[in-house]
């Protein structure tokens, strides 16, 4: 009777008075989880959509097999009978042999204590399969089995039949006449087996992979001419041993196509003229389809600028087989002019939304600029907070777009401590605390400890880039710290407050105060003797240029500094000086991931009073930071000295005493050794010195080193291994100094 009352229910959608709503057969689940999804709740009516709403969102949950509905007239009861899925008690992978148990079970999302969901057992199956195709195994069947262990607790069994590794053991191509396997096989990703396979996993066989390379082949023949190319989809076979396979690509090349005619027309926004002197299609130049690409890309980018976010360009060809040419018109369509509505801002669980909007370069209500897009992107990216940035279109209407700014939060934070052995000390004790993004406000907050042999440092820094919301950046930083060199030793303590104004998109200036209290003493002798001490108070004041596109691990762009630094006086202090200094670095990248960097600094000072520049305040070059290949400030002019300055009969030494000016040159090629591990190869040439005030800079003079090292990069701080040579050592110079160093990169 119940259930023909309901039936009529919905039937008739009849409304019903809800007394008291019973949940019968509930086992695990608790009885408050099913009333938090019901759309009514006792005492209330209901008729036929709030049952059919409240079925749905129940099923849509996983939790059931089955849901029954009855209604009670006499009592006024709405009765939901369940039949629960069991729960996951346990997850069981067997026949993982030749990958790792635990790998496999990190890709899966079933869990013990989830209800059992078949739609998620049939992704953790395709999960598994795509995952052992990656690791080489493109037939590995993977099954399941859900055993139920006792009353609402199952166990779910995935069963894996690996098959053999399979490598690619040869990749033929036929038909090819024009362009040979070799420069065809660079650009293809699937690569022969080789001596380093098991390394770098090149040659391992993947069928998705291998069904993209056909195309790459045709772009190969596109950019060469081949117009009319035709690449067949690959063929492969399992050699007897079954361990490997071989692949067959065949190619039809076809004739050899130029460019004819170039034409633009439909809605021209610009002069013919001009339009077609920025093209890279030229007239009687070889058919290349990276540029009617690049055409495209930049006549869409162009309107885009001018708000026409959907402008259209339809590149209409004429092919003439007799001539073996081709006439091309880029046909315009503007379509209308397109604001932005709404800028949304995703995935910034750490980072406040204010410090992502104020990188951005277009507004709420702007007309749509391709170009403020992409800079925009480009500023968020080089916060160096996150590993990812997108902005993606939302399409509101014929004339509105909403951007989604979608970020992928990386690692700002980071604590590291240890003991260990470095090149330049035997003994060094690091802890080091950085926040890149301090409470998500763009600030920057450190920490450095160091106890080595030849080196104590304690430093605490501060630096937020738009103080109190605007385009001021202030900083602060105080610090101790004591180094022995080639033959001296320095003791300072002191600490800076900065304050930065940001001049257009890249530039900033900067005030700097100083305050630093120096030590110096010799390392000769048996305690050594004081070659200066005092204090100097300075004010600095600087200009610099950044575009480069990433703070840390920048591939293009340049950093460009100019200083100029006044001591005593007005300012206080022990000592009287000026500095000048100017630097210049540039990043290119010239082909893959390929890096090259160069870039100089020239630096001279001078004693207002017209005496030697404080040794505290001299130039010291050599080492990791400057000319590598040589002892850490080994590089530049000597002095002698008495190892007692108390008795003048006393033996003399040469120590190095530093220059009033400086001059460096850099240059390094870097590129990936081991990608995914953030590790890289580093080629290097140095040059450089230091001159005297008697002096000028003498070029012959100058130091030279070369070498190679590794940087790594990692979440807690870059590390670098370097190895490096002297060109043109003195006597009892080292021929050989590596280094390493944990921190930033000059």
């Amino acid at each position: 009777m119940s259930s023909l009352i309901l039936f009529l229910i919905l039937l008739l959608n009849k409304t019903y008075y809800v007394r008291e709503i019973k949940l019968e057969g509930l086992k695990s689940l608790a009885p408050s989880s099913v009333y938090e999804i019901l759309p009514f709740k006792a005492g209330e009516n209901v008729d036929e959509e709030k049952i059919r709403s409240a079925i749905k969102n129940l099923y849509s949950k996983g939790y059931f097999y089955d849901i029954s509905v009855y209604y009670e007239e006499e009592s006024k009861s709405l009765i939901f009978r369940f039949k629960e899925k069991p729960r996951v008690a346990e997850v069981e992978i067997k026949g993982a042999k030749k990958v790792k148990e635990k790998d496999v079970k990190e890709k899966i999302k079933i869990k013990s204590g989830n209800f059992i969901d078949y739609s998620a057992i049939a992704k953790d199956i395709s999960t598994i399969s795509e995952f052992y195709k990656e690791k080489g195994f493109p037939f590995a069947d993977v099954s399941y089995e859900v055993k139920e262990i006792r009353e609402g607790k199952a166990k779910v069994v995935y069963r894996i039949e690996e098959g053999d590794k399979l490598f690619v053991r040869k990749i033929y191509i036929n038909g090819n006449k024009n362009i040979s396997d070799e420069e065809i096989k660079k650009y293809l990703e699937t690569k022969e087996k080789g001596f380093f396979s098991f390394i770098t996993s090149s040659g391992r066989f993947d069928a998705e992979k291998l069904s993209t390379d056909a195309d790459r082949i045709r772009a190969v023949y596109l950019e060469n001419g081949y117009a009319e190319v035709k690449v067949s989809e690959p063929e492969f076979f399992i050699t007897p041993d079954r361990k490997s396979i071989v692949v067959i690509f065949s190619v039809e090349e076809g004739e050899k196509y130029y460019i004819g005619n170039v034409d633009v027309d439909g809605d021209l926004l610009f002069e013919k003229e001009d339009l077609l002197s920025k093209l890279k299609t030229k007239s009687g130049e070889l058919f290349k389809a990276s540029n009617i690409r690049s055409d495209i890309l930049y006549l869409t980018s162009l309107y885009s600028d001018y708000g026409y976010a959907f402008a259209n360009v339809d590149p209409k060809t004429f092919v003439s087989q007799k001539e073996r040419r081709i006439d091309i018109t880029f046909t315009i369509e503007k379509g209308k002019i397109v604001y932005v509505d709404r800028i949304n801002i995703k995935g910034n669980t750490k980072t406040r939304d204010k410090v992502i909007r104020r990188e951005m370069r277009i507004s709420e209500g702007d007309l749509y600029s391709e170009s403020a897009v992409k800079f925009s992107q480009r500023r968020i990216y080089g916060l160096g907070f996150f590993d990812e940035v997108k902005i993606n279109q939302d399409i509101k209407g014929e004339d509105r777009i909403d951007l989604n700014v979608e970020i992928k939060e990386g690692r700002t934070g980071s604590f590291s401590a240890g003991v260990g052995f470095s090149s330049v000390e035997n003994f060094i004790a690091t802890a080091q605390a950085s926040i890149g993004n301090f409470l998500g406000y763009g600030q920057t907050v450190r920490f450095s400890f160091e106890l080595g042999s030849r080196r104590q440092l304690y430093s605490l820094s501060f630096y937020d880039p738009y103080f109190l919301d605007t385009n001021w950046g202030f900083g602060a930083e105080v610090f101790n710290f004591e180094y022995r060199y080639v033959d001296f030793r320095k003791h300072s303590t002191g600490g800076e407050l900065r304050l930065g104004y940001l001049i257009g998109e890249f530039t900033r200036f900067f005030w700097t105060y100083r305050y630093e209290y120096a030590d110096i003493t010799s390392i000769y002798g048996e305690k050594g003797f004081t070659i200066e001490k005092g204090s100097t108070s300075s004010i600095t004041l600087s200009l610099i240029r950044d575009t480069r596109n990433h703070p840390f691990d920048p591939s293009t762009g340049t950093v460009i500094t100019g200083s100029v630094e006044f001591a005593g006086g007005p300012f206080g202090g022990n000592y009287d000086f000026t500095k000048f200094s100017i630097s210049h670095r540039r990043f290119y990248n010239p082909l893959w991931k390929f890096v090259f960097t160069f870039g100089g600094r020239l630096s001279f000072g001078f004693e207002n009073h017209l005496r030697r520049l404080p040794y505290s305040e001299r130039y010291f070059i050599g080492g990791i930071d400057t000319v590598r290949g040589y002892r850490y400030y080994g590089i530049g002019p000597e002095r002698p000295a008495l190892l007692n300055p108390l008795d003048p009969s006393s033996s003399t030494v040469s120590i190095h005493s530093g220059g009033n000016k400086m001059i460096i040159f850099n240059a390094e090629l870097l590129f990936p050794l081991i990608e995914e591990a953030g590790i890289k190869w580093v080629f290097f040439f140095d040059a450089g010195q230091a001159y005297k005030e008697e002096e000028w800079m003498d070029l012959s003079k100058i130091k030279m080193g070369w070498g190679f090292g590794i940087r790594w990069f990692t979440p807690i701080a870059p590390f670098r291994f370097e190895w490096g040579f002297p060109i043109n050592p003195a006597p009892g110079e080292d021929r050989m100094v590596f280094e390493f160093t944990i921190g930033t990169f000059f």
